[in-house]
C-alpha cells in the first residue's frame, strides 16, 4: 500500500508542476517587452501606439514608403514642432530611420528569441514530467509485482514447512519379520 500512496503523491506533484509550467507560459506571453526609446520614437513618428509601431514600420518598408520622403511643407511642420533644424538632409534622415528601425527589429527579434527559449524550456520540463510519470507508473507496477512475488514465496514457504500428510516412513523389512527368539 505504501508504494501506491507514494505513487499518488508523485502523481499529484507532477500535476502541480504541469500547472506551474502552464502558468509560467501565460505570464511570459503576457509580459510586454521593456519600453525602448527607439521604439517610442518610431511610434511617435508614425503617429501610432508603441505596440503597433513595428508592424506599421514593416508595412511601410514593404510598400517602399519612407518618412524621408516628406514634402517641404511637412518638413517645415515637423521642424516647427520639434524645434530642430532638419537641414533638409533626407538621405541622412532616411538612414537614421533605417538604423532605428533595424535596432527596433533587432530588439523585437531578441524578445522573440527569448520567448522561444522559454517555450522550449517549458516543453523540456513537460517532457521530463511525462518521463517522470512513466517512471512512477513503472515503479508502481514493479512494487505490485514484488508484492505478489513476496506473497507467493510466503505461500510456498508455508507449504514446505507443513509435514507431508500422505505416506509416513515404513518401519522396514526387519520390523515386519518376526523376531526369532530362541527358547531354550
Amino acid at each position: 500500500m505504501g508504494a501506491i500512496a507514494n505513487y499518488q503523491k508523485r502523481r499529484a506533484a507532477e500535476r502541480a508542476l504541469k500547472a506551474n509550467v502552464a502558468e509560467a507560459k501565460e505570464q511570459v506571453s503576457e509580459t510586454k517587452a521593456p519600453e525602448n526609446e527607439a521604439l517610442a520614437l518610431l511610434a511617435a513618428l508614425l503617429g501610432c501606439d508603441v505596440d503597433e509601431a513595428i508592424e506599421q514600420a514593416k508595412e511601410l518598408v514593404e510598400k517602399g514608403a519612407y518618412i524621408a520622403g516628406l514634402t517641404e511643407e511637412q518638413l517645415d511642420a515637423v521642424q516647427q514642432q520639434s524645434g530642430v533644424d532638419l537641414g533638409r538632409s533626407e538621405a541622412k534622415t532616411a538612414t537614421d530611420l533605417e538604423q532605428s528601425a533595424g535596432a527596433v527589429e533587432g530588439a523585437a527579434d531578441a524578445v522573440t528569441g527569448a520567448a522561444e527559449q522559454v517555450e522550449s524550456a517549458a516543453e523540456q520540463v513537460g517532457g521530463a514530467a511525462a518521463d517522470l510519470e512513466d517512471t512512477a507508473s513503472q515503479l508502481a507496477y514493479t512494487a505490485d509485482d514484488i508484492g505478489q512475488a513476496t506473497a507467493e514465496l510466503k505461500e510456498a514457504t508455508a507449504e514446505l514447512k507443513k509435514p507431508l500428510a500422505g505416506q509416513k516412513s515404513s518401519s522396514g523389512k526387519k520390523a515386519d519379520a518376526q523376531k526369532n527368539n530362541s527358547k531354550k
